[in-house]
């Protein structure tokens, strides 16, 4: 039972920081992301986050922190220091080129919420 509340508890958490965040960060025309535990969901976010994550990270990773290149096989062991780098150290992507738009944002956030 504990187990149960402190994962109901961080996932309350983690929908609210993702709300929070997509309202400060967007325009009045933004619709909110309502997250969904389908499996057909979570294969589609990861695959967009993977996306985000080969295009604006690895090209930077396979230079400089090559222990740290993101696959599909290791990206979900690494949300949450993704989710802390970019979410809320907001130390990374590091430069212009690797600026992350709102929807590739979205796509890391609706990915770790359902991871």
């Amino acid at each position: 039972m504990v187990n149960t509340s402190i994962i109901t508890i961080k996932s309350l958490f983690l929908y609210i920081t993702i709300s929070l965040f997509i309202s400060h960060n967007s325009d009045s025309s933004t619709q909110y992301y309502q997250p969904s535990a389908s499996s057909e969901q979570g294969l589609n976010a990861k695959g967009e986050a993977y996306t985000v994550l080969n295009n604006k990270c690895n090209s930077c990773h396979k230079k400089k922190n090559r222990k740290r290149i993101f696959t599909l096989n290791n990206m979900d062991k690494m949300s949450k220091d993704i989710y802390k780098q970019v979410f809320i150290k907001k130390r990374m992507p590091k430069g212009k080129a690797a600026k992350l738009t709102q929807e590739e944002y979205r796509a890391l956030l609706t990915w770790i919420s359902i991871n």
